[in-house]
């Protein structure tokens, strides 16, 4: 392919040829002209010499021309020839007349025998060279004759060659001025044209800063061309720096809703998709743009639900398994997008109910956990006291030992009814936090002798390894409801002969306290439901302990409340720990 010439050469290139020709044009009238005027300057000279001999000779006797012509011509420089008006030659101050012949043929003879001047370019057969001659008529007396006054052309080629070679200088010079000119002059127009191309480069390159160069001694034409087109890309600048900023807001929003969003165009592929949506699907969701549905997801729901959208264009909804092996439930709402009444693709919003119908399912365990433990204790005190009402002759032994369980029972319903309560205050933030210093070592033992009795029923012992001198500013009994807890829970679960230990260490900006115990120990599959309320990992032996199920739930929300953590850590058949972390300076950590 031919390289296209740039306009910077085309411009130059047509001034220097314009130039050139002009240059030249004028270079051989000039030429013309200094031939001119030389040969007419010698035509006047020669006149003039001619004339002035002819008055010279006029009155000499014939026989003494030839000498006087001699002298004449010599004094002058010039050829001088006298011929009479029958063309014979009197005389020649270069030749000798003798022998020279007949001139009447000679053309500035015969002018100037007509109108008393003539004028003639030709060879001289004589000399054998190329004179000019100018012929002049003169009187004598009654007689007419002729002087002419010659010179040889070599004299006129000489200065007209001398003429060509200082015209060639000129112009060879005065191309290389022209080529110089037009080059400068063609830069002056093109290398603003130049700025704007670079400018539009840059800018169509995404580089918005870009500016065409704004001069003042640019062709105005040229400068009013880079003013417009700065002016342009100032305002395209600015729009898109809006278009930015509504983008940057768009997609803060975007990606900072909890609902997963995902746009499909009308190929089914996705176009964009926030971080939630990706976070639905265990993947990034940068990885999902320029994806089919499928693709992405691997959701065979999901993307069914989108091509019928696509494909019917109205709205639809679908409760999907997203990511089955966690058993996440996801409310997918796909709805067509119409711009300007075209088809452009489907928006679909995706919503994360797992938790929700977990709650849902929490409060209907709730209730019914509720109405089962009310009713258990409920039910044994009517029936007991039907029986004492129906056994009037009922010994008196009888009759303790159903008014000792109507008395356990009902104590039963009091603890759960405190519990219930309890937990309401705390998760309701009605609960009020009392700060002071408190003794960790200390307030463990008194917890430790609170529970010996119960430890000595169940054969467990009870060992403290607390450091001394462990001080922190807490809720005095928050921390003895969360230790008689967690202690009580240890002894229930234990077996003959089993350990519970208490522990209280500082570690780096937080205190840490384990309650660790060598019972039955948790099954791995309920440890991540112990903290809800009435969930018992062996219900039969809770109720039988008279556990109400809330323990562990006030536990972890007493421990919340304290801006601490709990953790849990088990064995089946080896025992169990739960881990409290509490900062050192209270709630201001």
């Amino acid at each position: 392919m031919l390289r296209r010439i740039s306009i910077r050469w085309r411009l130059a290139g047509a001034l220097f040829v314009t130039t050139c020709a002009i240059i030249l044009a004028l270079g051989f009238y000039l030429l013309e002209w200094a031939e001119s005027y030389y040969t007419a300057a010698i035509t006047q000279i020669l006149e003039r010499e001619s004339r002035a001999a002819g008055e010279i000779i006029a009155n000499l006797p014939t026989e003494k021309l030839p000498e006087l012509i001699k002298q004449i011509g010599r004094d002058l420089g010039h050829r001088i020839t006298v011929i009479d008006n029958y063309g014979t030659v009197l005389a020649d101050s270069a030749h000798d007349f003798k022998t020279m012949p007949n001139h009447a043929d000679r053309e500035e003879f015969k002018k100037a025998l007509v109108s008393g001047y003539g004028t003639s370019i030709r060879h001289s057969s004589t000399l054998g060279v190329n004179m000019l001659y100018v012929a002049t008529s003169h009187k004598l007396g009654d007689k007419t004759f002729v002087v002419r006054a010659a010179e040889p052309l070599s004299g006129l080629n000489e200065v007209r060659s001398e003429i060509k070679n200082k015209f060639l200088i000129a112009v060879v010079a005065a191309f290389i001025i022209s080529a110089l000119v037009s080059i400068k002059l063609a830069s002056s127009i093109t290398d603003p044209i130049e700025g704007v191309i670079h400018a539009a480069s840059k800018l169509a390159e995404g580089d918005l800063s870009a500016r065409a160069p704004e001069t003042v001694r640019s062709i105005a034409e040229i400068n009013l061309l880079s003013h417009i087109f700065n002016d342009m890309a100032k305002q395209l600048q600015n729009t898109i720096g809006e278009i930015n900023k509504q983008k940057s807001r768009m997609q803060t929003i975007f990606d900072s809703t909890d609902d997963g969003l995902m746009m499909i165009d009308a190929d089914n592929v996705v176009v964009m998709a926030n971080k939630t949506a990706g976070a639905m699907f265990g993947i990034d969701a940068d990885s999902l743009i320029g994806k089919t549905v499928i693709e992405g997801t691997l959701n065979h729901d999901l993307a069914g639900l989108i091509a019928r959208v696509i494909r019917l264009q109205t709205p639809a909804t679908l409760e999907i398994l997203c990511m089955p092996y966690d058993g996440r439930t996801i409310d997918a709402h796909v709805a067509p997008i119409v711009s300007t009444e075209d088809f452009t693709g489907v928006l679909a919003v995706l919503r994360d109910t797992t938790d929700i119908k977990r709650l849902d399912a929490v409060r209907r365990d709730f209730a019914a956990n509720v109405s089962h433990e009310l009713k258990t204790p409920i039910a044994s005190i009517k029936a007991m006291a039907e029986t004492i009402l129906l056994s009037r002759a009922s010994s008196e032994k009888t009759i303790e030992e159903f008014t000792r369980k109507i008395v356990d029972e009902s104590d039963r319903m009091t603890r759960l009814v405190e519990d219930l309560l309890s937990l309401a205050e705390i998760e309701s933030h009605q609960r009020q936090v009392y700060l002071e210093d408190i003794t960790l070592s200390e307030t463990i033992n008194e917890v430790i002798r609170k529970m010996q009795n119960a430890a000595e029923s169940n054969k467990v012992e009870l060992v403290s390894t607390v450091e001394d001198g462990l001080t922190i500013a807490t809720d005095y009994d928050a921390i003895v409801q969360i230790l008689v807890n967690l202690i009580d829970n240890a002894i229930k679960y234990n077996k003959e002969g089993g350990k519970v230990i208490i522990s209280a260490t500082s570690e780096k900006r937080e205190f840490v306290i384990k309650v660790a115990d060598d019972g039955i120990g948790i099954p791995k599959e309920d440890l991540p439901r112990i903290f809800e309320r009435f969930y018992r990992v062996d219900k039969a032996r809770s109720r039988q302990s008279g556990g109400t199920g809330l323990g562990l739930s006030i536990v972890k929300h007493l421990v919340e409340m304290l801006n601490g953590t709990i953790s849990v850590n088990s064995q089946l058949g080896e025992g169990t720990e739960f881990t409290i972390r509490l900062p050192i300076s209270g709630l201001n950590e």
